[in-house]
């Protein structure tokens, strides 16, 4: 099937153009590479894991339940200290109240 011309420019790109395609082209083909170059590190690490690789799995799955409970552990002392000072600030605001209303019936 052929393109009929009207569906391309019939110009060749120049200028700004032609420099942000060729410089998309290097990108892709940068980043091609390191895609690859990743696989094969991940390929080569899985070979030398060997049998003790479930050992592996299941400590870095432990690993990363135990950094999600040190975030929680983290978010939940912050909320102690922040319901700890509401506690503090409506005790001396009640006590300032009651001490003011206690005045002014003594007067």
């Amino acid at each position: 099937m052929t393109i009929p011309e009207e569906w391309y420019d019939v110009e060749k790109p120049h200028g700004w153009q032609r420099d942000a395609l060729i410089g998309a082209r290097n990108v892709n083909r940068q980043q091609r590479e390191e895609i690859k170059s990743l696989r094969n590190k991940i390929r080569a690490l899985r070979e030398n894991m060997g049998p003790n690789s479930i050992d592996l799995k299941e400590k870095t799955e432990a690993c990363d339940a135990c950094e999600g409970l040190k975030r929680e552990v983290l978010i939940l002392n912050e909320r102690s200290r922040v319901y700890r000072n509401v506690l503090i600030t409506s005790s001396v605001g009640f006590t300032v109240v009651l001490g003011v209303f206690i005045g002014v019936l003594k007067w």
